[in-house]
């Protein structure tokens, strides 16, 4: 991600470096300070925005990890996501994601080449609808299909998360019904208890995790928000397992 260097941020490390000129005591010195030490030695501006932006990536990262690690329970085992790769696996991924999100379609075969590559590792998927209406109703059709079959809810998952056309509900139950679930009972079951519950529980989760966007990896006690690479799983995975 590209970083972008404010002028508060240069600011406030040049607040901090002014011991090296004299003490301040209004703005018009430190924005004195700052334009004399832009122009005479910028490479101490440099190496302390370097420094200050690390110290600030460091907080933000712990804050996340205290947050996954007190909710890890939450994350990791409930009733209603679905679970897919190794269930005993030693370390967790778990996926916020959207049908309807072309990135979360991008990083789905990257995730199955992950699981076919590395046998011991659990995959949790929760449906994370925040894209609008047509999201929401495909995960209450998705969540709603784990009440007729779990292994139907895996093959409907893939059958959506793959979906290029429209999400209306006719639309849906077409693909149901190919996949041999029983449409009628999914359409009733979609504005149940149940799957108001799930949809409840993952965007309390998300809100208390600071996930706004799709796709969001939890991978073992690490936030990974967006798609990332084959490589950048499997370099993180090791991490964990290290």
């Amino acid at each position: 991600m590209k970083k972008i260097i404010t002028l508060a941020t240069i600011v406030t490390v040049t607040t901090l470096l002014s011991g090296c000129f004299g003490k301040t005591s209004s703005e018009a010195d430190i924005a004195k300070i700052v334009e004399r030490t832009l122009k005479e030695k910028p490479e101490i501006i440099i190496e302390a925005l370097n420094a200050y932006q690390k110290k600030e990536e460091e907080k933000i990262s712990s804050q996340q990890k205290e947050k996954v690690v007190k909710n890890i329970d939450k994350i990791r085992n409930d009733k209603h996501s679905l679970v897919m790769g190794n269930p005993d696996g030693d370390v967790t991924i778990v996926a916020f994601k959207d049908y309807r999100c072309g990135y979360c379609k991008k990083s789905w075969p990257v995730v199955q080449e992950l699981l076919t590559k590395d046998k011991n590792v659990k995959l949790v998927l929760k449906e994370f609808p925040v894209l609008g209406p047509d999201s929401e109703i495909s995960a209450r059709f998705a969540l709603a299909s784990s009440l007729q079959s779990k292994e139907k809810y895996a093959e409907f998952y893939g059958e959506l998360i793959n979906h290029a056309g429209p999400w209306d509900r006719e639309t849906l139950k077409t693909i149901a019904t190919k996949i041999g679930l029983d449409a009628q009972k999914l359409e009733e079951d979609a504005g149940g208890q149940f799957v108001a519950d799930a949809l409840a529980s993952n965007m309390a989760l998300a809100k208390e995790l600071n996930i706004s966007g799709t796709p969001a990896f939890i991978i073992g006690d690490e936030l990974v928000p967006g798609a990332i690479p084959l490589e950048a799983f499997l370099e993180i995975i090791k991490k964990q397992r290290g």
